[in-house]
C-alpha cells in the first residue's frame, strides 16, 4: 500500500535568530515546495508570529496545492517546548519568545492539526532518515550557528529525556567566570563558539583596534564575512575560530564518552563554513579525548541533509503522528482505492 502525492500535503517550519524556513511537503514525504525568509530585524513575540503565518500561507501559494488539502503543520522551534501542549516555554536566543501557545495560534489561524518540537531534534530526525546517518542507531547531531544544539538517535529512535529537554550541549559550562548566557549562567559552550559570540568577539577586537581584513566592517560583520577572513588566512578570524572550535571539540567529545555514539555529524548550517574549516582539528580531538576499544574508531561526518533539514525534519515528525509510524517515500504513487485517517491510500505490487 502506498499513498497518493496528490490529495495532500502538509507544511514544516523551522526559524533561528536569523531564517526563517518554510517547506511544503507531500504525504509521501518529499519537499514540493519551499519558502525562505529573514527573521524580524525587532523578533518580539508578535513579529515572530506573524513571519510564521506569513511563511506558511505564501509556502502553500507557491506549491500549487489547494489550501484545503492542507492536512497539519510541524514546527521546529528553537526554544524548549512542551510538545504535550503545543508551547514554547522559553528561548535563549530570543528573549520574548517565551511562553508562547504556538500550537493553538497557528490551529486557530489554519485549522489543521500542529505539532511542535525543537528544531536540532527535527535536524536530527532528518539526518537520520536522509542525510549521513542513515542505517545508524546511535547518533550524536551536533548543530552549530546562531546557538548550539545536540540531536540524539539512541536504538535507532530521537531520545527526548524525561521533560523533553535533553541534548541542551550550548549550555555546558566550558570556561570558569566566562561571558554570561541569556539563559542565566555563565561560561556556556553557546557563549564563546556559537555564531552570535564569534560576531561580538571579532567585534570588539576590531573596536580596539585590531588589524584585521575584517577592518572596517564591524557594525555590519556576518559570519560570511568571518569565514572570509578564515580562508584569508586572517590572524584575528583564525585566532578567535581555533579557539571556538577547542571549546565545541571538547564538549563533543564529553558528551561522546558519556553517550557512546556510533556517528558523529556536525553541522554548520553555512555554505561557507564547509568541512575544510573544522573537520580535521575536530575530528583530532575525538580521536584524543574518546575513549575507544582497539581497532574501533567514531567517525565525525559533515551533516548531509541540507538547509531545508529543520523544516524536512518537522514534516517528518508531524507526518509519523499522523500515521502512527515512519513514513517511507514512495516513488510512485497508483490509482486511488482506500482511505485512511483524511488522506487517499494506493495498493500496489512489489515488482
Amino acid at each position: 500500500m502506498g499513498l497518493n502525492s496528490r490529495h495532500g500535503f502538509v507544511v514544516g517550519i523551522e526559524f533561528d535568530l536569523y531564517w526563517m524556513t518554510a517547506a511544503v511537503v507531500d504525504v509521501c514525504g518529499r519537499i514540493v515546495a519551499r519558502r525562505r525568509i529573514e527573521m524580524p530585524c525587532l523578533p518580539t513575540r508578535s513579529a515572530i508570529t506573524e513571519a510564521l503565518l506569513e511563511a506558511i500561507a505564501s509556502a502553500i501559494r507557491e506549491s500549487g496545492y489547494e489550501p484545503k488539502a492542507l492536512k497539519g503543520i510541524g514546527v521546529a522551534d528553537p526554544g524548549v517546548v512542551d510538545t504535550q501542549s503545543g508551547t514554547t516555554r522559553l528561548c535563549s536566543l530570543l528573549p520574548d519568545w517565551h511562553d508562547v501557545p504556538v500550537r493553538d495560534l497557528l490551529t486557530s489561524r489554519f485549522g489543521v492539526p500542529v505539532l511542535l518540537d525543537e528544531n536540532t531534534r527535527a535536524k536530527t530526525l532528518c539526518e537520520h532518515r536522509a542525510g549521513a546517518a542513515q542505517g545508524i542507531r546511535h547518533l550524536l547531531y551536533v548543530d552549530v550557528g546562531s546557538g548550539i544544539g545536540c540531536g540524539l538517535i539512541m536504538d535507532g529512535r530521537l531520545y527526548r529525556g524525561h521533560r523533553e529537554i535533553a541534548g541542551e550541549l550550548g549550555h555546558v559550562r566550558v570556561l570558569e567566570n566566562g561571558p554570561v548566557c541569556q539563559c542565566g549562567g555563565s561560561g556556556c559552550l553557546e557563549t564563546v563558539a556559537s555564531y552570535p559570540a564569534l560576531i561580538r568577539q571579532a567585534r570588539a577586537a576590531l573596536r580596539d583596534g585590531a588589524r584585521s581584513l575584517m577592518a572596517g566592517r564591524a557594525d555590519a560583520l556576518t559570519m560570511a564575512d568571518f569565514f572570509e577572513a578564515v580562508r584569508g588566512g586572517d590572524r584575528l578570524a583564525l585566532g578567535l575560530w581555533d579557539r571556538a572550535l577547542r571549546y565545541l571539540g571538547e564538549a563533543v567529545a564529553n558528551a561522546a564518552n558519556l553517550l557512546n555514539p556510533e556517528l558523529i555529524a556536525m553541522n554548520f548550517n553555512l555554505p561557507e563554513a564547509d568541512e575544510s574549516l573544522w573537520l580535521a582539528a575536530l575530528r583530532g580531538i575525538v580521536e584524543r579525548r574518546v575513549i575507544r576499544l582497539p581497532g574501533q574508531d567514531l567517525p565525525v561526518r559533515a551533516a548531509r541533509a541540507g538547509g531545508d533539514a529543520g523544516a524536512w525534519g518537522a514534516a517528518m515528525l508531524l507526518l509519523d503522528r499522523l500515521f502512527e509510524g515512519p513514513l517511507v517515500s514512495q516513488e510512485v504513487c497508483l490509482p486511488v482505492t482506500t482511505a485512511k485517517a483524511g488522506f487517499l491510500f494506493t495498493h500496489y505490487s512489489a515488482p
